[in-house]
């Protein structure tokens, strides 16, 4: 399931995570609320799925699941 998560922590510090997402679609999905909430682009920590192409992604689901 595809997600954006937000935390928003008592000292005022905004979190967000984006969960379901392979290669750089997070960041088109995640855009909408970083904006909103004034977060800079160069705030985004990737993950090592964003470098993850969707071919590649796929590859290793298809291999993990025995297809």
């Amino acid at each position: 399931m595809k997600k954006v998560i937000i935390e928003i922590l008592p000292t005022g510090e905004v979190k967000m995570k984006a969960q379901g997402f392979k290669g750089r679609s997070c960041l088109a999905a995640s855009k909408p609320f970083r904006e909103a909430l004034g977060i800079p682009d160069e705030a985004v920590e990737p993950t090592t799925d964003m470098w993850r192409s969707e071919e590649e992604t796929r590859e290793r689901a298809e291999v993990k699941n025995g297809g």
